[in-house]
């Protein structure tokens, strides 16, 4: 091969890596493919000095967080537990940027890298820091693949101990695309997370059997502990909220929808995906208090509501008369007591031989059951026809069951009410027919 040869071949050599790496007659500035290790920004802590961050390179706008974009740190708990893998985004967000970067790392408070970063898709990867003082600490940052948007999403584990406070320390940069180390915005953000307090047991019962034999899916649970939140708030509004008073309810770490919390008892919808068989609940109030315990899921685990809200006497119920010529009207079957301390059996009244009576009941888990056939009704020992039983319209984890009283109870007094759904009986219940 002639020197001429070479020499061209050497060129065409330059021409391609200037190509692909962005050479110019300076240094490179943009680090397309991921910034140099220890770039966060992060502060002196203990022994360590502080890190470097993005504008030692981008030198237009030198000044840390001077741009109108906004850089944010999300998916944090509350608190963390040994070993607790969870999902963290990173956001960098400024109009008229056409690229994005970022890089992460999480330390203690003495500035000594805590928990294991993984990288769950090619928009991101991880790396070791700088050689030297940083040398031991892990990092987390932007690929080339990842630049197109000013998004990112990782995994961090928690140490297997607590390690106090940790912090996570994060630079990024809202460029403009042109591959140069100008006409860029450099920000830095950290936020912060404590190790979870120790838990304490919350028991969690069917909110309207008061029973916590079995629950089921898309049904209304009720938690009892103490520390469950830091005030009494209810839910006003649909979809019902996740987050009342600073509290929030997992099952089998999917958010719960609520409707009522307090220090004492928390009322949530176990989420529809829950699977059968052991779940767990965890209650986390405003303070960070955190309430653990466990339930058992099943399709079906029927519960009854009652007027006196424990599961038992009167239920909240009601009568629908249908007479001969078809009209219609609801009746109460309740009433309060002399004392005016609880409610009682109201009597029911069958009416003469063309009313056809129907009593009306409210519940929660019936409403997966397999078929209307697998509901079944005893009232005083005889069986009553079931003409319903599923989702009461207009209301969340409700279930409603209509079944029609047989003239044979006329007379009977004070009757038991048992529902079964797939051979699971609810809560027995009390009504009176005169």
């Amino acid at each position: 091969m002639s020197k001429r040869t070479i020499k061209l071949w050497t060129l065409g050599l330059i021409v391609s890596l200037a190509g692909i790496y962005g050479l110019s007659g300076r240094s490179v500035g943009a680090f397309s493919a991921g910034p140099l290790p220890s770039r966060t920004g992060a502060p002196a802590l203990g022994t360590f000095p502080a890190e470097a961050n993005c504008t030692q390179c981008h030198r237009t706008n030198p000044e840390v967080n001077s741009g109108p974009g906004r850089l944010t740190i999300g998916g944090l708990p509350q608190g963390y537990s040994p070993n607790q893998e969870f999902t963290v985004t990173v956001m960098l967000t400024q109009e008229g940027r056409s690229r994005y970067g970022f890089q992460l790392t999480a330390l203690d408070d003495s500035g000594n890298p805590v928990g294991t970063l993984t990288s769950t898709d090619t928009r991101t990867r991880t790396l070791s820091g700088a050689a030297g003082t940083f040398a031991a600490r892990l990092y987390i940052e932007h690929t080339l693949e990842g630049t197109n948007q000013g998004s990112w999403s990782f995994l961090w584990r928690a140490p297997a101990a607590a390690a106090g406070r940790v912090t996570f320390y994060v630079a990024g940069n809202a460029a403009d695309g042109s591959g140069t180390n100008t006409g860029d915005f450099i920000y830095t953000n950290s936020a912060s997370i404590q190790p979870a307090a120790a838990s304490t047991p919350v028991t969690t019962v069917s909110a309207a059997s008061f029973s916590g034999t079995v629950i089921a899916p898309d049904s209304i649970a009720a938690g009892y502990g103490v520390g469950l939140a830091t005030g009494t708030e209810s839910a006003t509004t649909v979809p019902l909220p996740t987050t009342l008073a600073g509290t929030t309810v997992r099952v089998n770490e999917r958010a719960a929808s609520l409707f009522f919390v307090s220090g004492t008892q928390v009322n949530f919808l176990v989420p529809a995906e829950t699977a059968p068989g052991a779940a767990t609940v965890t209650i986390t109030s405003g303070s960070g208090a955190v309430s653990t315990g466990t339930l058992q899921i099943a399709a079906v685990g029927p519960g009854l509501f009652t007027a006196n809200t424990n599961g038992q006497g009167v239920p909240a119920a009601v009568l629908l008369r249908v007479r001969a010529d078809g009209s219609t009207a609801f009746e109460p079957l309740l009433q309060r007591n002399a004392a005016n301390t609880e409610f009682v059996p109201l009597p029911i009244d069958l009416g003469p031989e063309t009313d056809q009576v129907f009593l009306i009941l409210f519940g929660t888990g019936i409403r997966f059951r397999s078929a209307l056939a697998a509901v079944t009704v005893s009232v005083g020992g005889t069986n009553a026809e079931v003409g319903f039983a599923g989702p009461a319209d207009g209301f969340i984890g409700l279930d409603q069951v209509n079944a029609r009283l047989p003239r044979s109870l006329a007379g009977r007094g004070n009757v038991d009410v048992v529902l079964t759904a797939d051979g699971r009986a609810a809560n027995t219940v009390t009504v009176n027919v005169r």
